[in-house]
């Protein structure tokens, strides 16, 4: 029986199982290049470069730890048994081959009297300097930037005119009581210089000049105002002025570019020795040891008298600036007896007598006689008013017949009343202790006046008294005196600045 003949497979079949196995073999290719791709840990970037590599080896050759061969102990003699263990018997190998495998095996375990060049080994926390990241210094944190308006004191201006774009009401009125005790705002005068603080849009302090060597800083940062006083920084230069009188004191310390202040504070000096207005005559001379104070090279005032020396009518007459162990300050004569009194010879620097004391006086501007218990004394408007001595300020006020008038009472219940003045001095109130000799205001011609000057009394009890008499009666005592164990040291001190006295008389002598 025949065997039945197969028929060859249809074309198309094997056109189909073509492709099949094409598509299978694009499938896997595609898998193999997806994962190359996207697996992370096979990136291009962690292939090492070729110098990592060689790096690589030769730290392997040098650490036994991380090279199994050479940890086992094995050397390089027995590295080159085992290969020749490997090689096939009767093999042999051309010079250049042998060369190659020693130069391999030189590079993978240098032998040890090859130099190798020392490098910086890559331990654990180690970081390469090429891989360092380079941080930027933090910058300081910047103050902020303060503005300073400058303006002055303008007349009527109070702290709530000054502050109440910038404050509430309640702010004001804290901050007035809070400085009360340190200087009062309600003392605030104009043509005083006032500056503002801001930090941006907002009020951060402020500063007044009281004088011209001291401020009031207030500072309003914190949770509470902080007030206090400060020094102005000034330049002192101690100098010797001298003159010789000239027709009168006042013009001849004008001739010699002094100001009237200094001619006040030596007149105080020597008051009790010396009447200002009847005793100074030509040819009368003087010396003054003083500190001056400059601001930005501007002179702003005098300061500390040192020594001063007056010679009047041939009698020549010392005031020695001294403080004592006990730190009192004061002003002494040659022999340690102090120049001040209990009480001061009169209220004024000068003195011209314009109406007397009387009881039977006609008055300029009532047109009929009355009582004139007091001494007027003329003198230019503004002229300083002293406190004849320690007193309280009892009554400070206003009439149309006193105009602004001030009563002291003194520890022995004397009382020394001040007329006409043109202002008060507005550091001391009624109730106010006053120093002797503090300004307590000024020589003006309010009330019945047809001049500036001074109606000047006093009064014990109910009663007035005519100051001339009093000053007659009252001579006036040194209120200190130097011990015996202060004198010692007080004519050391002494001979340094007599001594200083009488060389600037002999250089300037004629």
């Amino acid at each position: 029986m025949a065997k039945p003949i197969l028929s060859p497979a249809p074309q198309w079949l094997a056109r189909l199982m073509t492709c099949c196995l094409v598509a299978v073999a694009i499938f896997f290719m595609g898998c193999v290049l997806s994962f190359s791709l996207f697996h992370p840990n096979l990136t291009f970037s962690s292939i090492p470069p070729a110098e990592s590599i060689s790096w690589s080896l030769r730290e392997l050759a040098l650490d036994p730890q991380r090279d199994p061969v050479l940890a086992s102990g094995q050397d390089d003699a027995s590295l080159r048994q085992q290969e020749q263990v490997l090689q096939p018997e009767g093999s042999s190998q051309g010079p250049s081959q042998q060369g190659l495998q020693e130069n391999a095996l030189q590079t993978l375990v240098p032998s040890p009297a090859a130099a190798v060049p020392e490098e910086p080994s890559l331990v654990a926390g180690d970081v390469s300097p090429a891989a360092t990241l380079e941080v930027p210094e933090a910058e300081p944190l910047l103050e902020p930037e303060i503005t300073r308006i400058i303006t002055q004191v303008r007349q009527g201006d109070t702290p709530t005119t000054l502050l109440a774009e910038h404050l509430s009401m309640a702010e004001i009125y804290t901050l007035c009581a809070a400085s009360h005790q340190v200087y009062p705002l309600e003392r605030l005068q104009a043509g005083r210089p006032w500056v503002m603080l801001f930090d941006a849009e907002e009020l951060v302090g402020f500063e007044y000049e009281i004088d011209s060597t001291e401020r009031l800083v207030v500072s309003l940062q914190g949770d509470r105002p902080e007030i206090r006083k400060e020094a102005i920084p000034l330049e002192v230069r101690q100098v010797t002025i001298h003159g010789t009188i000239e027709g009168s004191l006042w013009a001849t310390m004008q001739a010699l570019g002094e100001s009237p202040d200094l001619i006040v504070r030596l007149a105080n000096l020597f008051a009790w020795d010396v009447n200002f207005h009847r005793d100074i005559q030509p040819g009368d001379s003087f010396q003054i040891i003083v500190d001056k104070r400059f601001r930005d090279g501007a002179f702003v005032g005098y300061g500390d008298i040192h020594a001063a020396q007056l010679t009047n009518a041939g009698t020549s007459y010392f005031a020695f600036r001294y403080v004592t162990s006990s730190g009192e300050v004061g002003y002494f004569d040659a022999s340690g007896k102090s120049l001040r009194k209990d009480f001061l010879r009169a209220p004024l620097p000068f003195l011209k007598v314009s109406s007397n004391y009387s009881m039977n006086r006609l008055h300029p501007i009532l047109g009929y006689r009355r009582p004139h218990q007091g001494i007027d004394y003329a003198a230019p408007k503004g002229t300083p008013i002293f406190a004849l001595a320690d007193a309280t300020i009892v009554d400070r006020s206003y009439n149309s017949s006193q105009g602004n008038y001030i009563v002291l009472r003194h520890a022995n219940g004397l009382e020394t009343i001040y007329n006409h003045m043109s202002r008060f001095n507005p550091q001391y109130q009624r109730g106010s202790k006053v120093k002797q000799g503090a300004v307590i205001g000024y020589v003006g011609a309010t009330g019945y006046a047809t001049g500036p000057h001074l109606d000047f009394r006093m009064r014990q009890g109910k009663q007035y008294i005519n100051p001339q008499d009093y000053y007659k009666k009252y001579k006036g005592t040194p209120n200190q005196t130097l011990a015996a164990g202060e004198l010692t040291r007080f004519r050391q001190h002494v001979a340094v600045w007599r001594a200083e006295l009488e060389r600037t008389a002999i250089a300037t002598a004629p």
